[in-house]
């Protein structure tokens, strides 16, 4: 755990061209991961129910919400393709008005990875749900990153973030996990094929190349205000207290603790 921690607070600050190449590299030599992440996509987008949805690509915009069941759809990235170039740690939406958006490895090649996962949690509405895409440290890709990053920098260079520690920043964020999925077992050259494959979709399934996690953004609870009443008189009004707002003023504190 050291040497990862040691590996991802490197000086270098992730760039437009880094990304460029990480949009290069999905369709390229990595395409078999895309194919991955394409397939478990087809599986949930047409679970979600809503009217506008939003993608959030790293380098030139793959499109990948073909399945999602909503009228308005947006692709923005840094790179020119999508329908507007835009920082993902300020995206031009306001809160509440999006019911699905798609991080697609944004976390791994952002240099503000809690900015860009706080700004995507308010423009969500109550109940709205988040998929993050992200690659997994603890894969053969994981392990294979520490000297392939010296001479090919896309994609291993990423932050590659584990799963359990963005789970726990969507805690903090009022959203719950709802599901999560791994695929790519096989070594960087073989990322869909081979005896590795095989033996990890059956002994080890969460510790794929890449993760995929599903959250849903908590909707308001209904709290009762303190009874004062006397026996005989009106009961309590009841106040519906959105989760949400109570924790605005205190999550990105805790996001930096």
């Amino acid at each position: 755990m050291k040497s990862t921690q040691s590996f991802n607070s490197a000086a270098h600050r992730y760039t437009d061209a880094l990304r460029q190449s990480v949009s290069e590299w999905l369709q390229g030599k990595g395409k078999l991961t895309l194919l991955a992440q394409q397939k478990i996509l087809a599986q949930q987008l047409p679970k979600i129910v809503g009217d506008a949805a939003l993608q959030v690509s790293v380098g030139q915009p793959i499109k990948l919400l073909e399945g999602a069941k909503m009228q308005q759809q947006w692709v923005v990235s840094r790179a020119p393709g999508g329908d507007a170039q835009v920082d993902p740690c300020y995206l031009p939406f306001s809160n509440r008005s999006l019911d699905l958006i798609l991080l697609h490895h944004s976390l791994d090649f952002e240099n503000d990875p809690h900015q860009v996962l706080h700004r995507a949690v308010s423009a969500l509405t109550a109940g709205g749900t988040l998929i993050v895409i992200g690659f997994n440290p603890f894969s053969l890709c994981g392990v294979a990153r520490f000297w392939k990053a010296r001479s090919e920098p896309a994609p291993w260079q990423g932050r590659f973030i584990r799963s359990r520690k963005v789970a726990e920043w969507l805690q903090v964020l009022n959203c719950e996990v709802t599901y999560k999925e791994s695929a790519c077992y096989a070594g960087p050259n073989t990322l869909g094929t081979g005896l590795w494959q095989q033996l990890g979709a059956q002994f080890w399934p969460q510790y794929g190349a890449f993760y995929v996690l599903v959250a849903r953004k908590r909707t308001a609870m209904i709290r009762p205000l303190r009874d004062n009443t006397k026996q005989g008189e009106a009961a309590p009004n009841m106040i519906g207290v959105s989760l949400a707002r109570t924790a605005s003023t205190t999550q990105q504190k805790d996001l930096n603790k």
